[in-house]
């Protein structure tokens, strides 16, 4: 007995040391282009996804929805985020983070701009769904790319600062739409103007080379 788990310890930290020996640390990770475009891309959800919710009752009023008819286009929302979680799990082993972090921008993208334009019915649902769904997109993205571009050995510390970024956005996102919206005069107009955010980290993304990690 004694000797099985000395041979299963020992294999474990020969897994762990040859893991190490072929990954990228954090100090490297965050000295390289392609995990600040990934951070960058997952902050932008982060930060506007939760700035969207956190107004969204005066945002879908000024389309015409009550209270109670704004607070249940929360489903479509949930619906979505599922939905897009599993296909782009689905996608993220087949296709690079060159046509999957545009992919999710796409998304958010898509959201704002029909934030801007909103009218009841038909709109808010999808503009609900696409929100969601860039949610969905983003996290299966992020657990995906990280460990494929920078390996597992430290893996939690890149992760960890990955999302501290993405934590910090959602802080962030209602006080910067609030402030968009005052300049602009209405939600409609600070959604066109944040727009630039994912069309920028989705152009970002397609000029990247993740496949170069950084050396050691």
């Amino acid at each position: 007995m004694y000797s099985a788990r000395g041979k299963g310890t020992s294999f474990s930290r020969k897994d762990s040391q040859a893991a190490a020996a072929d990954s990228s640390t954090r100090a490297q990770a965050i000295r390289s282009v392609p995990f600040w475009i990934l951070a960058g891309s997952t902050a932008s959800v982060g930060m506007l996804s939760t700035a969207l919710n956190f107004h969204q009752i005066s945002l879908l009023g000024d389309a015409g929805l009550t209270p109670t008819e704004a607070a249940v286009m929360f489903l479509p929302q949930v619906i979505g985020a599922a939905a897009a979680g599993m296909l782009f799990g689905y996608l993220a082993d087949r296709l690079s983070g060159r046509v999957l972090i545009p992919m999710a921008m796409g998304l958010l993208a898509t959201s704002l701009l029909l934030a801007s334009v909103l009218t009841p019915g038909v709109v808010i649902v999808i503009y609900a769904i696409c929100l969601g769904a860039a949610g969905g997109a983003a996290r299966s993205v992020v657990t995906t790319l990280l460990p494929r571009w920078f390996g597992v050995g430290h893996i939690g510390a890149i992760q960890g600062t990955a999302t501290f970024i993405g934590v910090a956005s959602t802080a962030l996102g209602p006080l910067a739409f609030s402030i968009a919206r005052d300049i602009t005069g209405d939600f409609s107009g600070a959604a066109r103007w944040y727009t630039i955010l994912p069309v920028a980290a989705g152009v970002a993304a397609l000029w990247m080379d993740p496949a170069k990690r950084p050396s050691h």
